[in-house]
């Protein structure tokens, strides 16, 4: 009750929302005090039945739930397809890497083999000398040990655990075209690294430069055999692929560049979509990995752009990348 001897009776007001059982409604009340003809002061009361508008927004927030509820179901299934796919181009590149130390192993075996073969005539004829024998075995030696390193590269490559640490980007990248140059030139393909040890140092795993990195040259390869084979570049001429390590103000520049005759311009936005892909065997998503890999890995960037004679996938690394080891 309001004393209208008192003042502050006037303009007062509120609202109030009240669950009617007998009606089986809500309401929305608007309650304030008015002074009547006689000087008495009233309370006025308009309702207002909110019976539908609470119906929906329960159901807005039932659907939100819903939604919030796929939207993290979606993404974790996302993840999960992420890593497969990551995993399977793994797989693919440690196929790869198989091939070129089966076909770098080649050479330091063939030279044991003269050597010990040397060896023995060399008995036989009784003119193994101390010196001869020395020699042998330092030769001997070299060529295992070169093995040897040929096995810690590659068990490197497959090392799958995520390990940051910090690396030089370039060198990380000579152990891959050191792995692949002979490969490529009996392809008639040369292979071409310009940069300078020990000045692009950065925190990451240095496995995912490398998986990047060969997922490019293969792209580049298959672009300059593509060429070759649809009359679009000369069968003698040769295959060239050029990477190329620059440092800016704010970030490490890697270029990775070849004379395959480029990308058509209709699908070259989408070339890093996963599962698209333009090649007979192909699987899509070696540049979607890429992609992902130079992102999240590194904070960085991945693009590309067709030049003079091929495509040019240009690498960008956040110098400030460097500054959280």
């Amino acid at each position: 009750d309001i004393d209208i001897t008192k003042d502050g009776w006037r303009g007062k007001e509120h609202h109030v929302e009240f669950f009617c059982k007998k009606a089986d409604r809500w309401f929305d009340c608007y309650i304030f005090y008015q002074e009547w003809l006689d000087g008495s002061a009233v309370r006025m009361i308009l309702g207002t039945d909110i019976t539908e508008k609470k119906r929906l927004i329960k159901e807005i927030a039932r659907k939100i739930k819903q939604l919030k509820q796929l939207i993290e179901k979606e993404t974790e299934i996302r993840k999960q397809t992420e890593k497969m796919l990551e995993h399977q181009s793994k797989l693919a590149s440690l196929g790869e890497v198989m091939g070129a130390i089966a076909h770098q192993w080649k050479q330091p075996l063939n030279y044991i083999a003269l050597i010990i073969q040397d060896v023995q005539e060399s008995f036989a004829r009784q003119e193994l000398t101390e010196e001869k024998m020395t020699n042998a075995v330092h030769l001997t030696m070299q060529q295992l040990q070169f093995l040897s390193n040929t096995i810690d590269d590659f068990r490197s490559f497959v090392r799958m655990q995520h390990q940051d640490k910090r690396f030089d980007v370039f060198k990380a990248i000579h152990k891959i075209v050191s792995m692949f140059s002979a490969i490529l030139k009996e392809q008639h393909i040369n292979i071409e690294l310009f940069g300078q040890m020990g000045k692009y140092l950065i925190n990451g795993n240095e496995n995912d430069i490398k998986h990047v990195i060969l997922n490019l040259i293969n792209n580049a390869k298959d672009a300059i055999c593509s060429s070759r084979r649809n009359g679009n570049m000369p069968i003698d001429e040769v295959g060239i692929i050029e990477i190329t390590l620059e440092k800016s103000d704010y970030n490490i520049i890697i270029t990775v560049s070849d004379n395959g005759g480029g990308i058509p311009d209709d699908i070259i936005n989408s070339v890093f979509d996963p599962y698209f892909t333009t090649k007979y065997e192909g699987t899509g998503i070696g540049l979607y990995i890429c992609k992902n890999l130079v992102e999240q890995s590194f904070g960085g960037s991945i693009s590309v752009v067709n030049g003079n004679r091929g495509a040019v996938f240009t690498i960008k690394i956040p110098l400030e990348n460097d500054m959280l080891f």
